[in-house]
């Protein structure tokens, strides 16, 4: 669904999809979607985009004893005069103080990039009036009248999974099911997020499905190389697989400075929901960080692949923790780097998720990790990030960024984004969103890659019997015990990338220099030969 024109036109705020969630991340998350016909307009007046954020936080900016303080002094100025006050868990001050480290490199990066989510809830006053739940998009509004811009404080946005559920899902051609919309290509149905569709989408049509692979791990047979380069992909982490039983080449545990990311560190405020024990369905995106490294490993074998999990089953997180999370990994390459170690290295970044930002204006739009993701580049990362799934010309953060970070300049490898073509390599996928964005393009629909062996939900073949004491079946549609299957969207093909570049790297001469000058100009050439014409 799409924002309609009022002259029948369309821009590109028109074509943004509206958001669909499931029951269980609305309750997970407080979650909230901005309805631009009924909601409050920006400060200049226009409508603002339709976006899934935390109905009751706010992001602010910087560490305690710095910026933040200075902003929440302003805040809470402002929001008394309507009964309300902010609360936030000091833990995460904790963790913040964790990062900084032994020799306390991390310190600037913190106060740069570091984000709060805090919490607006009523007065003692407002509480006991009935008063509804607080909406912090409307207190946004104000603050930003008040002169309290995007760099100090923003929504946290829900950014969602990049791959294609259901493909063209049906239900006897129907294009939903039992009345029920659908949530990011993918129907719900009594509140669960599992799709019939999906097990029962036709072949070809970009469904997750069982699949044989007759290779074998292309690691087995790599040439050595001098460092192994570090692909990085914060998703729902690595399952079991043989291609990653050896943890030293992947691996979903990482820790910076002591801290554990993902969702079983302490940077999670939000664990996953627990779900009805009568309900067998695998969740959507159960296995999409898995099939996202086996896309790195066929293209880089060599590559240590660092699988952080920060998304459930459900394919979703908060922008507290993907900030919170890429920070810390930043932290990480800068110690590297001013320790000249080079096995800690960060050679590539691979984002296979994003979000709809509700500010029309794209060169204003989240400041607080377009910065971020901008700084990777300066140390010497490259950054790729799926374009999405949605087949419209909207940007799609944090893709969209790479319009504003190409450049030429050559202190800062570039955000490449990354979308979809069809199995036959020349046409473009027909779910994969389009404009002047978007960098590039690799193979992303029906593409064939790893699934976690213990993967198998509770669909059943169509058709089974045994003859001669041998049994005999269809194919069981959930059923990823081989390791393998077909599975589609922009998710896949931006590790695709990201698994070339790496490769690119692993055979640089230069692989284990850890001078930041040097890192930069490895990534950019990587980058460069991917992308004819990109130079910087």
């Amino acid at each position: 669904m799409t924002v309609p024109s009022a002259d029948g036109g369309a821009s590109q705020g028109d074509l943004t999809p509206i958001p669909a969630l499931p029951p269980s991340v609305i309750e997970r998350f407080g979650a909230r979607v901005l309805d631009p016909i009924t909601t409050v307009p920006l400060t200049s007046g226009i409508p603002p985009r339709p976006t899934a954020y935390v109905g009751n936080t706010l992001l602010v900016r910087g560490l305690p004893g710095g910026r933040r303080d200075a902003t929440l002094e302003q805040v809470r100025a402002v929001l008394k005069d309507v009964n309300l006050e902010v609360a936030f868990d000091d833990a995460g001050d904790e963790v913040a103080g964790s990062l900084v480290g032994s020799d306390g490199i991390g310190r600037e990066i913190l106060e740069e990039f570091w984000v709060t989510p805090v919490r607006v809830v009523g007065t003692q006053d407002r509480r006991s009036s009935d008063q509804p739940p607080v909406d912090v998009w409307p207190v946004l509004q104000r603050l930003r009248e008040e002169g309290i811009g995007a760099d100090e404080v923003g929504l946290e946005h829900l950014a969602l999974a990049c791959a294609d559920i259901g493909g063209t899902p049906y239900w006897n051609g129907m294009p939903y099911w039992n009345g029920m919309p659908y949530w990011n290509g993918m129907p719900y149905w009594n509140g669960m997020g599992q799709s019939d569709a999906a097990e029962y989408a036709v072949p070809g049509s970009g469904g997750r499905g069982p699949a044989a692979l007759s290779i074998p791990d292309p690691a087995m047979h790599a040439p050595d190389v001098k460092r192994r380069p570090v692909v990085v992909t914060p998703d729902t982490g690595i399952g079991q697989h043989p291609w990653f039983a050896d943890s030293s080449t992947a691996t979903s545990h990482v820790e910076v400075n002591g801290v554990l990311l993902g969702l079983d560190g302490p940077m999670n405020s939000t664990p996953p929901r627990s779900r009805n024990p009568l309900d067998g369905s695998l969740l959507p995106y159960a296995g999409h960080g898995t099939f996202i490294a086996g896309m790195v490993r066929q293209q880089c074998p060599q590559a240590t692949i660092l699988g952080v999990p920060i998304m459930d089953g459900d394919g979703v997180v908060g922008e507290a923790l993907l900030i919170q999370t890429l920070v810390a990994l930043l932290i990480r390459q800068a110690q590297a780097v001013s320790s000249s170690d080079p096995d800690d290295l960060i050679d590539v970044l691979s984002l296979s998720l994003g979000y709809y930002h509700e500010e029309p204006a794209d060169t204003a739009t989240d400041p607080l990790i377009r910065g971020l993701l901008k700084a990777f580049g300066s140390w010497g990362v490259a950054v790729v990030a799926a374009a999405g799934n949605n087949a419209t010309i909207a940007s799609f953060h944090p893709a969209a960024f790479a319009g504003q970070v190409t450049g030429l300049d050559s202190h800062r490898v570039p955000l490449v984004s990354v979308g979809a073509l069809n199995p036959n390599g020349s046409s473009v996928a027909y779910f994969s969103n389009a404009g002047p964005w978007i960098s590039c393009h690799r193979q992303g629909a029906n593409v064939i890659s790893t699934l976690p062996t213990d993967l198998n939900g509770d669909r059943q073949p169509s058709a089974r019997m045994r003859y001669e004491k041998t049994e005999r079946a269809t194919i069981d549609p959930d059923d990823f015990s081989g390791g393998f299957g077909t599975w589609s969207g922009t998710s896949f093909a931006a590790p695709l990338l990201a698994g070339q570049l790496a490769r690119h790297i692993a055979h640089d001469p230069t692989s284990t220099r850890v001078e930041r000058p040097e890192i930069v100009r490895r990534g950019w050439a990587a980058v460069s030969r991917e992308l004819p014409g990109w130079t910087p």
